[in-house]
């Protein structure tokens, strides 16, 4: 369980992932366009809060971000990647390309924590046992 803590942040320290991830931005040298969370997503063992980023910079620069991202200590999902190349006047700055995907995080609240740490149900060959003794 204490692993699982360390993968799966509570809901306070989400906020310092999406700072991190944007510490990996800047240095990178990722051009941050747009950083939108969108509703947050629970389930019933962790809630998944995506994000919508938008970034220019080098193609290079994006790999590298992508490979911290890789490596990070949280669970983190990439999707929806899309790459294009970037305006002319943008390309005389180094900003070769624009891209936006979705970064998700996952995170638990304190209600799935309940649920984790609650008494686990029996196994069906306990259930088997106690109903034979029953009879």
């Amino acid at each position: 369980m204490d692993r699982l803590r360390d993968l799966l942040p509570d809901q306070i320290e989400i906020s310092r992932v999406y700072e991190n991830i944007k510490d990996f931005m800047r240095a990178q040298k990722l051009e941050l366009r747009q950083f939108a969370q969108n509703k947050p997503d629970p389930s019933e063992f962790y809630t998944a809060q995506k994000i919508l980023v938008q970034v220019s910079g080098s193609y290079d620069s994006l790999g590298q971000f992508f490979s911290q991202l890789g490596f990070y200590k949280r669970i983190l999902s990439v999707a929806e990647v899309d790459i294009k190349q970037s305006e002319d006047g943008a390309q005389e700055h180094g900003r070769s390309i624009n891209a936006s995907f979705v970064v998700t995080a996952y995170y638990i609240t304190p209600e799935n924590l309940e649920k984790l740490t609650s008494k686990q149900p029996e196994s069906p060959a306990e259930d088997d046992k106690k109903a034979k003794k029953q009879k």
